[in-house]
């Protein structure tokens, strides 16, 4: 093959008199190795060779004739299949390369092909569906002639027993739509369109995933053609389908609405289709359309019903994130994110009961945010004044963790407000432990919920800190720490609210030891206090349900806290700090979660924190 790729050079580099007087010896050199059973690869360096020699032909028929003499070698009854292989795919390669120049045989060439498409060996079909894909880019519109006798072959080989062969038809079908300037190509029953949809339910993935790609190539060429002329509408008895990006949204939505007559790999397919469709748009395109496609794509979610199973109703909650993921998100510009991420944070406000919708959009609103950085300042003041507040106190678990994520990425983002939004949560978690302490018993519940929320939003922008570029004063950490110490100071006499504020301290607390030793080391004794005591199983275990599980669920946080130190600390473990862990006979030990004598309001403060 070295030697092939060298000759190709000699070819090119030779004076161009000297090459048309050695013409004929070199073309006889090539198709002599065209003729030895070689690898797909070594056809591709010979047929490179043969298309790089024909610029040399002094007649200017060198193309036509070597694929007549293909024609003469194909038509030979003792041609091995493997030599059979090498012709047709150094056909399709001259046909894509010199497609002009063989125009005169483009209807013979694709009757050859339709022939040895039919053939009982698989790797004959394979090679005469990609020369088919070959000729038709090559050809472009002049071919069209020749569409309706490709799409025959077509229907038949996007069928075959063979998945390679259903593969390359799905791409030669593409490959045809591109070309073609033709409509009825994509829509009718033997259209291409219906053909495609059939390999959607094909067991091979492979298979599935060629034909997701050429739907979503095919609707894109019909989007960008524009309508259909007034000649088609003439030839036809109803209305030809007008394809836009609304239409075509509305179609490929439509197969989520049919629920569970479809797989989980169909529906994973369509979303593939949604993705290709998105990627063959021009990112101008979806910008002027973008509430329309979020509309449409999240309006997947609207069709889970309660008989909806909890695997299905997560399955397609994947599809709709990957769609405004890969679909969206990674394909526009900054122009058409910003759109984007406008448009998402208006539809959390009117999305406030679907839970489904929520979680797809602050997780690709979270991704969003990191992407455009200071870009993302238009939605601060929407999603810090009005939309996360109220998703932290969110009744669903999974909406809760997902505004807390997307909080610590809008801190991220914009690493000058970082500061204010950190201050304003612990706010908030003062505020709910206040209020939970005279809260009726009616309300408790709702505290209670707004007090973790709350929380959890404020570990999560301590988290990010030390990615931050500008860091925190170390003010806000400490007043962080003291809120956190508070909430576990707080005696309740009720074991679950209790243990919901063990785990809202915990949480605070598992992310402020990520701040480092240079916070954390003077304020260790405190935190194995709080450890230590929590841990504490000197008054035995319980053996009532409801007091293990508070028992397992206030050490689990704990816990979880503890390895959050030891992970992110490691410079930290030394004999004086596992000291720190025996107990002293000041503590209390009568209460689980005693706190050390320590008073929060006596820890000092540095004037800033750095990264």
């Amino acid at each position: 093959m070295d030697v092939l790729w060298d000759f190709r050079e000699i070819i090119v580099g030779t004076p161009r008199e000297a090459m048309q007087n050695n013409y004929t010896e070199v073309w006889k050199i090539l198709y002599n190795c065209l003729l030895q059973e070689t690898s797909d690869p070594m056809i591709r360096v010979i047929s490179t060779c043969l298309t790089a020699l024909f610029n040399f032909d002094p007649t200017m028929k060198g193309p036509v004739n070597t694929v007549k003499e293909i024609y003469n070698l194909l038509n030979n009854k003792t041609t091995t299949n493997a030599v059979r292989c090498s012709a047709i795919r150094c056909m399709g390669i001259i046909g894509r390369d010199k497609g002009m120049q063989i125009a005169s045989l483009m209807m013979e060439t694709v009757g050859v092909l339709s022939k040895n498409s039919r053939h009982v060996e698989p790797s004959v079909r394979i090679a005469s569906i990609k020369a088919l894909k070959d000729v038709v880019e090559g050809s472009g519109v002049s071919g069209s002639f020749t569409h309706d006798e490709i799409i025959k072959i077509l229907r038949a080989s996007i069928i075959d027993k063979s998945p390679a062969v259903r593969i390359a038809s799905s791409e030669c079908v593409t490959a045809l739509v591109n070309a073609s300037a033709s409509f009825e190509l994509i829509e009718g029953a033997y259209g291409t369109l219906q053909m495609t949809i059939k390999n959607l339910e094909d067991p091979i993935a492979t298979v599935r995933t060629a034909a997701s790609t050429s739907l979503g190539a095919q609707l894109a060429t019909a989007v960008l053609a524009g309508p259909p002329p007034s000649s088609y509408a003439k030839k036809k008895k109803k209305a030809p389908t007008i394809w836009n990006i609304e239409s075509v949204s509305q179609f490929l939505v439509g197969f989520f609405a049919k629920g569970t007559t479809f797989r989980q790999d169909v529906r994973a397919g369509i979303s593939s289709a949604f993705v290709s469709f998105l990627h063959n748009l021009k990112p101008k395109s979806i910008e002027g359309n973008i509430d329309l496609i979020l509309l449409g794509v999240l309006g997947i979610l609207t069709n889970i019903t309660p008989k909806t199973t909890v695997e299905e109703a997560l399955h397609t909650r994947g599809c709709v994130s990957f769609i405004l993921r890969y679909g969206l998100g990674d394909h526009l510009g900054e122009i058409g994110q910003q759109a984007m991420t406008k448009s998402l944070a208006q539809l959390l406000s009117k999305a406030s009961d679907q839970e489904l919708v929520l979680t797809c959009i602050l997780i690709e609103l979270s991704s969003l945010l990191l992407a455009l950085g200071e870009g993302a300042s238009h939605v601060r003041e929407t999603l810090t004044q009005e939309t996360l507040p109220s998703l932290l106190v969110h009744s669903s678990p999974q909406v809760r963790i997902s505004a807390a994520i997307c909080l610590r990425c809008l801190g991220l983002a914009l690493p000058g407000h970082l500061s204010q939004t950190l201050s304003d949560c612990i706010s908030r978690v003062t505020g709910e432990q206040a209020s939970l302490m005279t809260a009726k018993p009616d309300q408790i519940k709702q505290h209670l919920l707004s007090l973790q929320g709350n929380a959890s939003g404020v570990a999560a922008l301590v988290a990010g800190v030390p990615s931050s570029k500008l860091g925190i004063p170390t003010a806000i950490s400490v007043f962080a720490l003291q809120t956190a110490s508070a909430i576990l100071l707080t005696e309740t006499g009720n074991p679950m609210v209790s243990m919901a504020m063990a785990e809202a301290g915990f949480n605070m607390i598992g992310s402020l030891v990520k701040l480092g030793p240079a916070f954390v080391e003077s304020r260790l004794a405190e935190l194995f206090s709080f450890w230590r005591n929590a841990l504490n199983c000197d008054n035995g275990f319980p053996k009532v349900e409801k007091e293990v599980y508070i028992f397992s669920q206030t050490r689990a946080r704990a816990l979880a806290s503890l390895t959050s130190f030891i992970t992110s600390n490691p410079s930290m473990h030394t004999s004086e700090m596992l000291s720190l862990n025996k107990p002293r006979p000041m503590e209390l030990k009568s209460s689980p979660r005693a706190p050390s004598q320590r008073s929060p309001t006596t820890m000092e403060r540095r004037p800033f924190m750095s990264r």
